[in-house]
């Protein structure tokens, strides 16, 4: 009869076998992620980022990426992005997303864009990012916060 000790023994070593396993395995499961958005994403082959769905950034991995250089998509109207925007974003409001082509036919697809939007993460966004999902543009990032967020948290802003 196998008694509690044995299998907790047995469990612990499998437990730590595939830990080791997984993380000596290049294409293993990330299980901690970094405090870097750019690390939490598979490299192929050939060293580019290869995303599964868009994702979620708050406004630290946001200004991050802008000091990257990683393009933003602001998604508001012409007349708010007109008043103040991120430096160097790119306006495509919402409802002109689908037939965007000639703006973002100047991107390569490998382009990461930054999504967002004047509020917190809403449909919008969602919409948005999935419109550029679904065109061909894998790195995509969704700005959780907004602009509100940004101008809250005194990030660099221009009217140009």
């Amino acid at each position: 009869m196998i008694n509690i000790k044995t299998i907790l023994y047995l469990l612990i070593f499998s437990i730590s076998t595939a830990l080791v396993f997984n993380y000596l395995n290049p294409g293993g499961l990330t299980i901690i992620l970094s405090s870097d958005p750019e690390e939490d994403v598979t490299l192929t082959g050939d060293n580019t980022v290869e995303f599964f769905q868009p994702i979620r950034i708050d406004s630290s991995d946001a200004l991050l990426l802008h000091s990257k250089g990683v393009q933003f998509l602001d998604t508001r109207t012409a007349e708010e992005f007109n008043s103040g925007h991120i430096p160097n974003a790119v306006n495509i409001p919402v409802e002109l997303m689908v037939d965007a082509g000639e703006i973002l036919d100047s991107f390569p697809k490998e382009t990461p864009f930054v999504i967002y939007n004047g509020n917190a993460i809403n449909e919008i966004d969602n919409t948005s990012a999935s419109e550029l999902f679904n065109a061909g543009y894998k790195r995509i990032y969704i700005y959780t916060g907004g602009y509100n967020d940004w101008i809250k948290n005194n990030y660099p802003l221009t009217d140009e």
